[in-house]
């Protein structure tokens, strides 16, 4: 059975978060701007004409109360179905990682320090682990990034969005 060196560039180009994962993001991140702009634009609806339904101060704070409830709701759901997506991914890189330093090992262990398989005549022994080494800086930055992006950035608008919609809130009851 052959090692397949390239299946590290395709962990690292991979997306770590699924399908559904995505999705929770994606309505995370819809609901937390509808919630910033109902809450800072003051888009709480005082009547509906149509229902003949008019809002007291209290019954639009109750609104602002539910759109972070929702918001709440969204990001729990979106940090539930992201951290395990993101760490079977980490567990992808750390896998490939041991099963290439295990198969390093034993080639030293049987053919001597510095045996490359894959080395030929214009490399220098052990060049291709070297780079794989490097992979792991690689990894660190990549990762840096991803949970920047993909992690850390909806759960801050989605945090910001429960605090705006929270201070509207209780502004909207204090108003008599």
């Amino acid at each position: 059975m052959d090692f397949d060196y390239n299946r590290i560039d395709e962990i690292l180009k991979d997306d770590p978060l699924g399908e559904l994962t995505r999705k929770e993001r994606t309505m995370l991140l819809l609901i937390s701007v509808v919630a910033i702009g109902i809450s800072k634009a003051g888009l709480v609806p005082t009547k509906i004409v149509g229902f003949g339904v008019e809002f007291s101060n209290i019954d639009r704070s109750a609104i602002l109360w539910l759109l972070v409830a929702t918001v709440l709701y969204f990001m729990v759901a979106f940090l539930a179905h992201a951290l395990p997506d993101f760490l079977s991914w980490q567990v992808r890189y750390n896998r490939f990682w041991a099963e290439l330093a295990n198969k390093h090992s034993r080639l030293e262990e049987k053919y001597g320090p510095g045996y490359d398989e894959m080395s030929s005549e214009s490399q220098e022994p052990s060049q291709l682990w070297e780079r794989y080494s490097k992979s792991r800086a690689r990894f660190k930055t990549v990762t840096l990034l991803k949970i920047s992006l993909d992690l850390a950035v909806p759960v801050l608008i989605g945090f910001g969005a429960i605090v705006i919609a929270a201070m509207a809130a209780w502004c909207q009851a204090g108003v008599k």
